[in-house]
């Protein structure tokens, strides 16, 4: 799959030139970028700390990176379904508390491997992490943060389902990040 993306990348824009290897491993090929840019892709790496010590590596000084990751307000939520795409999916977080007894639903604040099962049986795996973690790995690769942004649906999407646009102007369903390599 990957070699046919490349063949196809490479024949519609000839100039440039695609390589695709692990993520983690940029460090050890690749030198003297401006950006680092990775649009919902990160959040499947399980070693964030060390990716982000590997974006920075590639970098010239004052480079910057920029990448968009799930929100923990909608993927860290309890679901109360099986299925990811089901029409009936109900996503809990927050609490319940009756005397000293607390119902907690959905993780927040903590990181952990998000498992969804979608109706045909794929199923898609990543990882859910708090604002937190991200701020804290971008420090420690050497990044200082400019710029954090929680998505809100386009005006667009109103014309296509009011439903989706309502729900995505409170809760936000990605999270932008943006760091100067200091």
């Amino acid at each position: 799959a990957a070699a046919t993306s490349r063949s196809a990348a490479a024949g519609r824009y000839p100039e440039a030139t695609f390589d695709s290897l692990d993520m983690h491993d940029i460090g050890a090929r690749y030198a003297g970028f401006d950006l680092v840019y990775a649009s919902l892709s990160v959040q499947y790496s399980d070693r964030l700390e060390v990716l982000l010590s590997a974006a920075r590596h590639v970098l010239r000084p004052g480079g910057g990176i920029q990448f968009s990751v799930p929100h923990p307000v909608r993927w860290a939520a309890q679901l109360s379904r099986p299925l990811f795409d089901d029409p009936g999916q109900r996503a809990l977080t927050g609490f319940r508390r009756d005397g000293e007894r607390v119902e907690i639903f959905g993780t927040y604040l903590t990181s952990r491997l998000v498992e969804h099962r979608f109706a045909d049986g794929q199923v898609l795996r990543f990882w859910c992490r708090p604002p937190s973690a991200y701020f804290a790995a971008l420090t420690a690769a050497g990044f200082t943060v400019t710029a954090f942004v929680e998505t809100r649906a386009v005006a667009a999407a109103r014309r296509d389902s009011e439903a989706y646009w309502a729900l995505h102007q409170e809760l936000p369903s990605f999270m932008i990040f943006q760091g100067h390599a200091g």
